[in-house]
């Protein structure tokens, strides 16, 4: 990190999951400060997830002190209509936004962006963390995003069986690390949008004393590696009159992240116009 002017790590699996874990844990750990946050969105879940979940996952970027900006990443058989309507959208959440093109126009179709990110960097950065590490487990969880973004309306239920027993002493001092479905901003991946007034079900929690956190599991949540039911290989295969591999893959596409850290005294660099 001390040799560029600029480092972007990508945090994804939606905002509230992946940008949380980077701000409360990695940074905490290595004392790092994020610049600002760039919020990914796409016409596939803008359409599904509509404005409230974009203004949700900004207000949980904004949380942590840091500039946030969104990043419209454009797929082929996105109109221009769709993607100027979500940048409309994020004009009424007084959030800057650009479309990014990379995927048909290369490193050129991603210099708006970074021209963005140039320029949310020479914004101060009040950054800080949600929780601190002497806190109870419990109020250290229920400080995460997913717990307090809108104050009075959600609850945790508290864990029964094996969660209940790590509610003593023996919980370290560490960070949270929640795990959740990326699907929604409950534990229900059936709940799109912005849903209130539900209960974010704790079931149970582990202590990963190696890896120096604590894993809180809510709901009905697969850890790693979480293989689907109909393996992808199974939609892969070989076109014999081109001689080229034909992949057809679904996937499921929601809101991630990616977070910046700015060298210290690093001065504004134009970006690169080199494809990759």
């Amino acid at each position: 990190m001390k040799l560029a002017d600029y480092t972007v790590t990508e945090a994804g699996f939606g905002a509230d999951l992946g940008a949380e874990k980077f701000f409360d844990i990695k940074c905490r750990a290595g004392g790092l400060t994020p610049a600002c946050a760039v919020l990914v969105v796409t016409r596939r879940a803008f359409a599904l997830h509509g404005l409230a979940n974009v203004r949700r996952h900004v207000e949980n970027l904004r949380l942590f002190g840091v500039p946030v900006l969104v990043s419209i990443n454009r797929f082929r058989d996105d109109t221009p209509a769709e993607l100027a309507e979500i940048e409309a959208a994020c004009r009424e959440l007084d959030v800057p936004a650009v479309v990014t093109d990379y995927r048909e126009s290369g490193g050129s179709g991603g210099l708006a962006l970074a021209e963005a990110v140039c320029a949310a960097c020479e914004t101060p950065s009040a950054f800080r963390v949600l929780y601190e590490l002497a806190e109870a487990c419990a109020t250290r969880s229920r400080r995460s995003p997913r717990a307090s973004t809108v104050p009075g309306r959600w609850s945790i239920r508290p864990p029964r069986g094996r969660a209940a027993a790590h509610r003593g002493p023996r919980l370290p001092r560490a960070a949270i690390c929640m795990a959740k479905t990326p699907a929604s901003l409950s534990d229900n991946p059936k709940l799109s949008g912005s849903p209130a007034g539900f209960e974010l079900n704790v079931t149970s929690a582990k202590v990963s004393a190696g890896a120096g956190f604590v894993v809180v599991y809510t709901g009905a949540i697969m850890t790693m590696p979480g293989l689907p039911r109909q393996p992808a290989a199974l939609a892969i295969d070989v076109d014999a009159g081109r001689q080229r591999q034909r992949a057809v893959l679904r996937l499921d596409l929601t809101v991630e992240s990616r977070c910046i850290t700015r060298a210290p005294g690093a001065g504004r660099s134009p970006p690169s116009t080199r494809s990759s």
